[in-house]
């Protein structure tokens, strides 16, 4: 009985450092394609940063759109205190995109989120602000900076098991 049980735990583990080197291999593989693709985002970002900084008239609602100002006060606060994948967050964006649209937007509560909108750093009077730039900008570097340890983790596995980089 013991025997079939070290069998089965050896399998276990084989199998777990089999799945960790595959996954490794695969996101490596990936990371590689999206790379290129990932610094011009950031480029790209950078250069919104700029025109926004530069002239902040250009992200602006215009005066005629107070409902659309309130539901996307109510999506990004949805978001900031409820993640980016949420239900009230998800709902909150539906709701913004029916106001982009369309001419009617119905937005059924004002400032739901006020105690976040209070504390908030996004301007809501822009659909990108500076701040949503910023954040992005440095979601795209921690992505090259993980990038770097997952081929670095690859090399480290090729070279462990002979096979090369």
């Amino acid at each position: 009985s013991n025997d079939s049980s070290a069998a089965f735990t050896n399998t276990i583990a084989t199998s777990a450092k089999g799945d960790y080197f595959n996954q490794v291999q695969s996101l490596a593989f990936l990371m590689k394609g999206a790379k290129e693709k990932l610094s011009q985002m950031k480029i790209l970002s950078n250069h919104l940063k700029d025109l926004e900084l530069n002239d902040p008239s250009l992200t602006q609602l215009g005066e005629d759109s107070e409902k659309m100002r309130t539901a996307l006060a109510e999506a990004k606060a949805a978001v900031d205190i409820h993640g980016p994948h949420s239900p009230e967050a998800e709902s909150a964006w539906a709701v913004l995109d029916d106001c982009i649209d369309s001419d009617e937007c119905e937005v059924d509560s004002r400032y739901r989120y006020s105690a976040a909108a209070l504390k908030a750093h996004h301007s809501y009077n822009a659909v990108v602000d500076a701040e949503s730039i910023q954040e992005a900008i440095a979601a795209f570097e921690k992505i090259e900076n993980f990038a770097r340890f997952i081929e670095l983790e690859k090399n480290r596995l090729d070279s462990k098991n002979g096979s090369s980089p």
